[in-house]
């Protein structure tokens, strides 16, 4: 799965002028369900976040590759 998830896995994925927005009930519910579902999060290169406004006051990393072990298996080097 590829695309923006609209939500953060700590809180360190949030920056900017309002924190408000994210509970950690909201960070443990997308957790489980990553965990649920047996998914990896490939790691981004490049920069931290993926979600600037554009004024500069709020960045968030919402765009995440998340895959099954058995993507990984097969293809070794997309880690």
């Amino acid at each position: 799965m590829i695309g923006n998830f609209n939500a953060v896995r700590n809180p360190n994925e949030r920056k900017g002028i309002s924190q408000v927005g994210t509970s950690r009930k909201e960070i443990e519910e997308f957790n489980n369900f990553i965990e649920y579902m047996d998914l990896l999060e490939i790691p981004m290169a490049g920069r931290s976040f993926t979600c600037y406004k554009t004024n500069g006051t709020t960045k968030r990393k919402l765009d995440r590759a998340l895959v099954s072990q058995d993507l990984l298996d097969l293809w070794p080097k997309s880690k």
